[in-house]
């Protein structure tokens, strides 16, 4: 993966927008865009003398692939990326618009937020014995969110975040495995039809407990 996004110039976030809209493409027409939410940080110019984090959903839309291959896709995914980065609009501004009042957890317009955290050149403490350690809140801030993490020594963590009146476990137990298998998918160049197929192939998936992270290698994706 971190070979990939260096040979094709596209970031991990990019990369893992493309292979979560794929995910949500399933038993969807194929024509249907995607709509996922990446945090874009958005103070506004009374916000500026204030300490906080100002964080706010941007909207990323998706088109059908217009292409075979996953790279084209991903080029697409990319441009429209940039596209929502370089046409922003604030969130309120957006709702005033269209008249929406938002109902917490469900997010108007984003079928999934998707966030990237990239550690890989951390420093960290620089004390001995000292080691990061994997923690959250309980709960969901958004109907569904999918929230990566790349650390230093090359694992990736994705950890899913969820509504569970909306959403059961074995769910989402099986769109954390598809979204893995997408992700070697596109970084192993296969096309659009053979990661389909192993979407379709894919076994069983043995559930998780107790609120863990699913976790792969980075350097090996």
């Amino acid at each position: 993966m971190t070979e990939y996004s260096i040979r094709h110039g596209v970031t991990f976030h990019q990369l893992c927008l493309a292979a979560i809209s794929l995910c949500l493409r399933e038993n969807r027409p194929s024509h249907q865009p995607v709509v996922l939410g990446a945090p874009f940080l958005n103070r506004g110019l009374d916000d500026h003398d204030v300490v906080g984090l100002f964080l706010e959903p941007l909207p990323v839309l998706v088109n059908a692939p217009a292409g075979g291959t996953g790279i084209t896709y991903l080029r697409d995914t990319q441009q429209s990326s940039r596209d929502s980065l370089s046409h922003t609009i604030p969130w309120h501004a957006l709702l005033d618009h269209f008249s929406v009042h938002p109902d917490h957890p469900n997010i108007p317009f984003i079928e999934a937020v998707v966030t990237f955290h990239d550690y890989r050149v951390n420093h960290g403490l620089g004390v001995p014995g000292i080691a990061p350690l994997m923690t959250w809140c309980q709960g969901a801030k958004f109907n569904l969110m999918m929230e990566f993490c790349a650390r230093k020594d090359g694992s990736l963590f994705l950890r899913i975040e969820y509504d569970d009146a909306n959403y059961e476990a074995m769910k989402i137990d099986k769109v954390q495995h598809s979204i893995m298998l997408v992700l070697m998918g596109l970084t192993r160049g296969l096309d659009l039809a053979d990661i389909h197929t192993d979407l379709d192939n894919m076994s069983e998936v043995p559930p998780y407990t107790s609120d863990q992270y699913f976790a792969m290698r980075s350097v090996d994706v």
